[in-house]
């Protein structure tokens, strides 16, 4: 990416806003295409914290050119076209609803215009992975507690039983899973991310959900 705007900036700024857009969208489908193949391969930490990773690197990229990431795209609407062809049996029709006249004189291709900001879909993007990347990790940390709650069943009104203490106690293995799951994520986080600032946030956002 940054090989390519270097290229990129050297051209008329139209020719490298247009082209660096394509460029932006370009490696985010691609990384979208990475991620997928990692979590089959290795899981769902190493998919989301490596799209997360390349998202903010990508953002980090773009900033020392100062991109106008915003262009906007002029397109033909052609609405009415469609709507014509779907009413051929009355082209030719002597009546008011004549489809063909209509178009000819009430009807024309619509000239639309549409804003793109690819940095705004790179924002977005991080955004999304970032979400989806702390609900699995609130899922992942505490499923074997939940499941343990599940099954817990005691009345408050009534005296425990032994049988119930011993359900008690078996609450140490869904703790124990819980802080192993914490530190493998930790690592994890510190391998992909390598920023301690980034990685607070986000076990913020974590320790929020639990």
């Amino acid at each position: 990416l940054n090989d390519s705007l270097c290229f990129f900036s050297k051209q008329q700024k139209l020719t490298f806003q247009g082209l660096s857009q394509e460029v932006l969208i370009a490696c985010i489908e691609s990384l979208e295409s990475a991620s997928l193949k990692i979590r089959e391969r290795k899981g769902s930490i190493d998919s989301y914290l490596f799209i997360i990773k390349y998202l903010l690197i990508i953002r980090e990229q773009i900033t020392p050119f100062q991109i106008d990431t915003s262009i906007k795209e002029v397109y033909l609407d052609f609405t009415a076209v469609i709507d014509l062809i779907q009413k051929r049996e009355n082209l030719f029709s002597l009546t008011t609803n004549n489809a063909l006249l209509k178009f000819i004189f009430e009807s024309s291709p619509q000239v639309n215009e549409k804003i793109v900001d690819s940095q705004k879909a790179v924002d977005n993007k991080i955004k999304e992975k970032c979400e989806e990347f702390i609900q699995f990790c609130v899922e992942y940390l505490t499923d074997e507690i939940r499941l343990f709650i599940m099954d817990l069943k005691i009345d408050d009104k009534q005296t425990m039983t032994n049988e119930q203490m011993n359900e008690m106690l078996r609450l140490k293995m869904p703790l124990k899973t819980y802080v192993e799951r914490k530190e493998l994520l930790t690592k994890s986080m510190s391998l992909y991310l390598a920023n301690v600032e980034t990685e607070a946030i986000i076990f913020k956002q974590i320790n929020v959900s639990l």
